[in-house]
């Protein structure tokens, strides 16, 4: 028994010697939290621009306000980039926009090469491409793309698109439903051409002009800019030659109107205003809620109004101390994604039900990015900043229902979504307008 007990106190004595190194200390450079779950372990969560805690901005989501700012994104003060996760070559062999054609198409570029996903789920080389050329849209019928250099590529072999052309422009887009013609803003101005660069022109809007969008209705345009008539900006609607205006709605605190997205379906709008003291709000106008039908004695309706008159208002979805930036809509109207914040402070992506209202709730909550587009009803993609903030990002398919994550691909340039637009149900054309305040 002496024995035992004789190794029992060296044991012991051992141990309370040995006490300091059993604890390891992290100093102010080190993270402590645990990362993210990835989908795939070789998609390092060291690639991720932030840490946020999960529980946070949950509860923040449910308890507080739907107009009140969400859980802020923590960002990484680090630049430095982890090596790339493990990920199949890309193909070699570009095929051309002949491919096979999904009715919904995730693309993306990379390597000096535009890809999209196929039925497989597995990459197909589209196109190649010009060093640092970015794609910026697709046409409403998925058959023409143009990208940041200003080259244009149709599926139609008889389509002549213009090469690239290194001018300057923002907010390009195709013309609807053909997308035989080009629109976009440059120096304040919205120019017109034509796919091959011919026949172009600036339309007479009057005033600077900061965003246009085709309506999907394929006859009017929305037009967005410093107009003098309004303390800040307001929002025009115009013919498609930029005649016939009428400003639909202005902020009233003098704001600028920084975001339009508009749904499928032609009747709502999204647009995001920002004080003059630097609040945003996220906002929706319902053209089909706000309309009002103007009957003859015989009952037959004479004309269609958008009037304040008659009681409606905008709705404020979101309200925030930080910018409000890429809205998207899905294409059944039901869901709208944003970001909020900046790559460099931290950036959360959110997602609003528009159908049934409620509170913006987080998507990959504690990672800094952006949506890109919905590529189903409920799967959005994400493009998930990287450390330095630079031109490549990781790019992510989410189901915003159940938060099920996939890499789609480390590492791109640029992704956009490619589909067949489906058909608008409300028009602009021969709708009279007032303008309402917000």
């Amino acid at each position: 028994m002496s024995i035992v007990a004789l190794v029992l106190v060296a044991l012991l004595s051992s141990c309370s010697s040995d006490s300091g190194d059993s604890t390891v200390a992290f100093d102010d450079q080190s993270t402590s939290e645990p990362a993210p779950a990835q989908p795939d372990a070789d998609a390092d969560s060291a690639e991720s621009t932030a840490v946020a805690e999960d529980d946070t901005t949950a509860a923040a989501a449910e308890d507080t306000d739907p107009t009140q700012p969400s859980a802020t994104v923590e960002a990484t003060t680090s630049t430095t980039l982890a090596p790339a996760p493990e990920q199949p070559d890309l193909p070699q062999d570009c095929l051309g926009l002949d491919a096979p054609l999904l009715s919904v198409q995730t693309t993306f570029s990379a390597e000096e090469r535009l890809f999209g996903i196929g039925f497989d789920g597995q990459p197909m080389c589209l196109l190649f491409l010009d060093s640092g050329s970015r794609v910026v849209a697709w046409s409403a019928q998925a058959d023409k793309v143009v990208f940041s250099d200003g080259r244009v590529e149709a599926l139609d072999a008889g389509v002549d698109g213009q090469a690239a052309d290194g001018l300057a422009r923002q907010h390009t887009q195709f013309s609807r439903p053909t997308g035989f013609n080009l629109v976009w803003v440059a120096d304040g101005a919205v120019e017109v051409s034509n796919l091959d660069g011919g026949f172009r022109r600036s339309l007479p809007i009057g005033f600077a002009v900061s965003e246009v969008d085709y309506h999907p209705d394929g006859k009017n345009l929305l037009v967005v800019g410093a107009d003098p008539a309004f303390a800040g900006d307001s929002l025009w609607v115009t013919n498609i030659e930029g005649g016939e205006g009428r400003p639909l709605l202005y902020p009233q605190n003098g704001g600028r109107i920084t975001e339009v997205a508009l749904g499928f379906d032609g009747a709502q709008i999204l647009f995001v205003v920002e004080s003059p003291e630097g609040a945003t709000t996220l906002h929706r106008f319902d053209l089909a809620g706000a309309a009002r039908e103007v009957t003859l004695d015989d009952g037959t309706v004479d004309e269609i109004v958008l009037d304040p008159s008659g009681g409606y208002v905008p709705e404020l979805l979101h309200e925030s101390a930080s910018p409000l930036t890429d809205l998207v809509v899905g294409s059944d109207g039901k869901l709208m994604a944003f970001a909020e914040g900046t790559c460099q402070g931290g950036r959360a992506v959110e997602v609003i039900d528009l159908a049934a209202g409620g509170y913006p709730l987080p998507v990959m909550a504690g990672r800094s990015g952006r949506p890109v587009g919905f590529i189903s009803p409920f799967e959005l993609l994400v493009a998930v900043d990287l450390p330095d903030c630079g031109a490549q990002f990781d790019l992510y398919a989410v189901d915003v229902t159940t938060g099920a994550e996939r890499l789609v691909r480390a590492r791109v340039e640029s992704a956009a979504v490619r589909r067949i637009d489906p058909p608008p149900t409300f028009g602009l054309n021969n709708v009279s307008i007032l303008t309402f305040a917000v």
